[in-house]
């Protein structure tokens, strides 16, 4: 809880104590770390969402010192393609909560059958791209990246949400539980070869994000997810670890493809390479996704 504290005398702005009221919850917004809710600030200007972590502030400690530093962290990022952290209050002594913007749009996840083909797919890939890549330009690994993470705005602008929080909290809710599968549930279709080893010491990073990146842009290709004929995490993990990625158009196909779409599938397949070091960076992502972006096409839709 003092960790939290000094954050609110360094960046008092970040104390929104008492200023959000109305707060209900939202059912699909559920998950094993966290609840969100959707509330208004106190002079009902503005929407917003609320995300109760579940971690009780006193008995863990640790874990609160670690969530103390990404939300710092968090509060410094500005970017177009990131979801801006507006402040976060403390409920009693038990859980905190960080509150956001509220997007109209939902989740590209949930927005995904209206999102048009073509170009949308293109502008969809490099706005995710130029997010995650201002991530890494500060030392940020995301390590959650998946379409559900990613945030709509009103006029469609993607904007990368959960980056390093859900990291700290499914970490500390497995060793709670007692097992490793807590930390990929819902999220091992998305997972680095790496980090799914049984015997892998391996921590998220820059790499295994762009391991993510591969299987977003693969959403955003065939909208579906990846190895949708999967039911279960432990299948889905057995095969990645067999080596196996998503099914991709062959050479012949391929041919028959818009030249922007032929070339993202290109780029699923760098990002998908098993050796880590073998990975383009997402700055070398975003040069090549430019070459097939036209001028911007965004409107209120």
């Amino acid at each position: 809880m003092e960790d939290f504290a000094a954050i609110f005398r360094k960046l008092p702005h970040l104390d929104l104590t008492g200023q959000i009221e109305d707060i209900e919850p939202v059912a699909s917004g559920l998950g094993p770390s966290c609840e969100v809710f959707k509330g208004h600030w106190k002079d009902g200007k503005k929407t917003v969402a609320v995300k109760r972590l579940r971690v009780f502030l006193k008995k863990e400690k640790r874990v609160v010192k670690k969530l103390a530093r990404e939300v710092y962290i968090w509060s410094k990022l500005k970017h177009k393609n990131v979801l801006p952290l507006l402040g976060c209050f403390l409920e009693g002594d038990e859980f905190p909560n960080l509150v956001s913007e509220w997007m109209v749009k939902g989740t590209l996840y949930d927005y995904m059958p209206n999102l048009p083909r073509g170009v949308w797919t293109v502008e969809m890939a490099c706005g995710i791209a130029e997010g995650l890549a201002y991530l890494h330009d500060n030392c940020v690994v995301h390590a959650d990246l998946k379409s559900p993470n990613v945030l709509l705005s009103r006029t469609l602008e993607p904007l990368l949400a959960d980056f390093g929080v859900s990291h700290i909290l499914t970490g500390s809710m497995s060793q709670m539980c007692g097992t490793s599968m807590m930390n990929l549930k819902g999220t091992s279709r998305w997972m680095a070869v790496e980090l799914l080893a049984t015997d892998s010491e391996m921590i998220p990073d820059e790499k295994s994000d762009v391991w993510a990146f591969g299987m977003v842009l693969y959403e955003l290709l065939e909208r579906t997810l990846p190895f949708n004929h999967l039911k279960t995490d432990q299948q889905i993990i057995l095969a990645i670890s067999k080596g196996q990625v998503p099914e991709s158009p062959s050479s012949k196909d391929r041919k028959d493809l818009p030249l922007s779409e032929r070339g993202l599938w290109d780029i699923c397949g760098d990002c998908w390479r098993k050796k880590p070091e073998l990975r383009p960076s997402m700055s070398e992502i975003l040069s090549d996704i430019g070459e097939y972006v036209t001028p911007p096409i965004r409107n209120s839709k």
